[in-house]
């Protein structure tokens, strides 16, 4: 098969497909040692036939020394890959000289053609990539200069140790990286100071370390593009002060629970207790980071609240007849408690009028059990003057006396046996 399939091919291919059939298992290590003194031996014919034949055209060569010559090949030791060595050194090898095309220069750092609109001149005829257009990769070409005995200094602009070689001199002592030796930074969004626009980090330097910040402009080799902000008359550009008042403020979680909530002692509102304070009174306030939205100062005043004014819309329930009517059309009374105006009276009696204790803002009430904000069709009054929820119709899930601290009229919590009432009833 291999005879076969090798009869028209070089010596080259015929080693390589003897190799990997070997590798394969196709043929044994005996046969492909046969096989490779066959190849040996037919390429050291060919060799020598072409020397007698030349030889026998130019001179006479005596017979005796054509015997020397085969005797001294058939006495060189066998080696297999002598013909692959061979014809590997008759490769001829690339030219190591970059053929430079017209418009374009050789880097002195990377050793790359590039175009020299990406190039500076840094001497003449010497050329070198821009920052923001390095090379990219390179080859083993070695700059000229030799920078490992160089001292080593702190860029003032980014705080990297770089060599002096690398680095200018921009006032005494303080050195900063060279044009097209910028230190290697993470390409961050700074903000230019004198255009207002932001650019990447590698097309700004440092100006100015202020307490609020660096202060950053563009280069001149990288400016940006338009007039700077004082000639067009817009705005200074956001400082950091400016960004921290803006900050959209984010409510802090409510420690209480998402259903506790109490009246603000100020503003007359039902807030949820994580906006909300306690002051030396010991009385509910919202907080000033969450104050309430107040949108009318002429409502009534809730007693015992503070002086704060409710809001427009507010409804009460009246003490006399049981009915929950706006704020408006009802009055405080000597007892505490709301009653309708003369001039508004309720027209009808209205449910039992027990059920329209004082502070019950918009027919609801806050159970002095658990301390959850209820109506008062499922409330019931109890001899201390607290709501507190029926029996049918008990609150859903724990509470404490504590957290019904917030009544509406500020009352501080009674602590008693939740079971009272009933034990009492009966």
């Amino acid at each position: 098969f291999f005879s076969s399939s090798c009869k028209m091919a070089d010596t080259n291919t015929k080693i390589d497909m003897l190799q990997k059939l070997k590798a394969s298992g196709f043929i044994t290590f005996d046969e492909y040692q046969a096989q490779m003194n066959e190849i040996m031996q037919g390429q050291q014919q060919q060799q020598q036939v072409a020397p007698v034949q030349q030889v026998q055209q130019q001179q006479y060569v005596p017979q005796q020394m054509q015997v020397q010559v085969q005797v001294q090949q058939q006495q060189q030791p066998y080696d297999p890959y002598a013909a692959q060595y061979q014809l590997q050194q008759q490769v001829p090898q690339p030219q190591q000289e970059v053929e430079l095309k017209p418009g374009t220069a050789l880097c002195a750092t990377h050793g790359k053609a590039r175009m020299v609109s990406c190039m500076m001149q840094i001497s003449p005829g010497v050329f070198q990539c821009m920052g923001g257009m390095e090379c990219k990769g390179g080859s083993n070409y070695a700059p000229q200069a030799n920078y490992s005995s160089a001292p080593l200094m702190p860029c003032s602009a980014h705080g990297k140790s770089r060599s002096l070689a690398h680095m200018t001199e921009i006032s005494p002592g303080v050195y900063q990286c060279a044009i097209g030796f910028e230190c290697k930074v993470p390409k961050e969004m700074l903000l230019c100071q004198v255009h207002g626009k932001r650019r990447l980090s590698t097309c700004l330097q440092l100006v100015m370390q202020t307490a609020q910040g660096n202060v950053y402009q563009c280069t001149p080799e990288n400016q940006c593009q338009g007039q700077p902000l004082s000639a067009v008359g817009h705005k200074r550009p956001l400082t950091l002060d400016d960004i921290e008042a803006k900050r959209p403020r984010v409510p802090i979680p409510n420690l209480y629970g998402p259903d506790e909530k109490a009246i603000c002692s100020a503003h007359g509102k039902v807030r949820a207790l994580n906006c909300m304070q306690q002051d030396a009174a010991g009385q509910w306030v919202c907080s000033p980071d969450f104050a309430c939205k107040t949108t009318s100062s002429s409502a009534l005043v809730v007693a015992g609240q503070g002086g704060g004014a409710l809001p427009s819309g507010t409804t009460a329930t009246c003490a006399t007849h049981g009915r929950s009517r706006s704020i408006n059309y009802l009055q405080m009374g000597a007892d505490g408690q709301y009653h309708c105006s003369p001039d508004n009276a309720c027209k009808g009696g209205g449910g039992d009028a027990a059920l329209g204790g004082a502070g019950v803002i918009g027919g609801q009430a806050i159970c002095s059990v658990h301390g959850r904000q209820r109506s008062i069709n499922y409330m019931t009054m109890g001899t201390d003057g607290q709501y507190r929820c029926t029996s049918d119709n008990q609150c859903k899930g724990a509470g404490s006396a504590n957290q019904a601290a917030s009544s509406v009229l500020g009352i501080q919590p009674i602590l008693f046996d939740p079971k009272a009432h009933l034990k009492k009833d009966k």
